[in-house]
């Protein structure tokens, strides 16, 4: 592994102070957010069912204005308690694994709070391509399986394959990469635990984009 890698995680496990970090992740987000969410309601607008009209348009369009500042304020509570539940599970996973004490919650929360910035700045990378090449899909990471359906099919199964790219591939890794330097694993072992986690997570978030598209009139 790269020496600045390599220090950086050991770093995070020998000082594992998250609140910086995650402020810096969430402030990432909440501009993230504000920057796509003229698209997210376009996209909205679009999958309206047909019988709407211009008076029907109008008046989800600005509901969803009014509704931004609530959404980008309660958008690192929704963050935190995300993490922290990943955090926890992956955390009691290792602790089964590993020897007594030799680990604590608070540096695998640390270094869960570290590996985000990746896809942090993947959604940045994606929302530019997106806005450059007028994707519909300017949520979903480059270089991913969703090519292999059709992108107005399902906004579930979209966002679920779309989970599935480069992106990903580096959280996973630097991920694995943390838990086994923590917990004094084999990089295989590691691997195995952060992936079946992640799928876990991934399955989640799925069923949370369910959600979120029968709210905004979505397919699914």
């Amino acid at each position: 592994m790269n020496p600045v890698i390599r220090n950086f995680v050991d770093g995070v496990i020998a000082r594992p102070r998250w609140v910086g970090m995650f402020a810096a992740l969430a402030a990432g987000y909440i501009l993230l957010t504000i920057f796509t969410y003229s698209q997210n309601i376009e996209q909205t607008l679009w999958n309206l069912p047909p019988g709407a009209n211009a008076t029907d348009r109008e008046v989800v369009a600005n509901q969803l204005r009014a509704e931004l500042p609530v959404r980008c304020a309660f958008l690192p509570f929704r963050l935190l308690i995300g993490w922290a539940a990943i955090s926890l599970v992956l955390f009691n996973v290792c602790k089964s694994f590993a020897p007594a004490g030799i680990i604590r919650f608070r540096q695998v929360f640390a270094i869960q709070i570290a590996a985000e910035m990746i896809p942090l700045l993947g959604s940045f990378g994606a929302a530019v391509y997106a806005l450059a090449t007028d994707s519909p899909h300017f949520e979903t990471i480059p270089f991913n399986l969703t090519a292999i359906i059709d992108p107005h099919r399902s906004a579930v199964l979209h966002t679920l394959l779309g989970s599935f790219n480069l992106v990903q591939l580096f959280y996973v890794a630097f991920l694995g990469y943390g838990i086994s330097r923590l917990c004094n694993f084999g990089k295989a072992k590691a691997m195995l635990i952060v992936l079946s986690v992640w799928a876990v997570s991934i399955w989640c978030n799925a069923l949370m984009m369910q959600y979120v598209a029968q709210e905004m009139h979505l397919p699914l």
